[in-house]
């Protein structure tokens, strides 16, 4: 099976951090977390931003709620944390 996806292992590393943010902003939809994954890489490659810095600039605080998710017994439930 062939693809057009021939990624180092940097690149890959970074698509990896993409989607884990993407994942983050867009819990529920998948198709938006899948544009918005390639959206954070292209912008990396492109300009240099860190996808951690664009999940942040859309979502402040984010990384907050984040950890107050993972406290919190009902909400790790609710979403499925580890």
């Amino acid at each position: 099976m062939d693809s057009d996806w021939n990624l180092s292992k940097e690149d890959w590393l970074l698509l990896a951090r993409c989607n884990k943010c993407a994942r983050q902003l867009f819990p529920q939809s998948q198709r938006m977390a899948d544009q918005w994954s390639e959206h954070a890489f292209q912008r990396f490659k492109t300009e240099g931003v860190s996808p951690e810095s664009l999940r942040d600039r859309r979502a402040p605080g984010i990384t907050q709620l984040i950890a107050n998710r993972r406290a919190n017994p009902t909400l790790r439930r609710l979403y499925r944390l580890p």
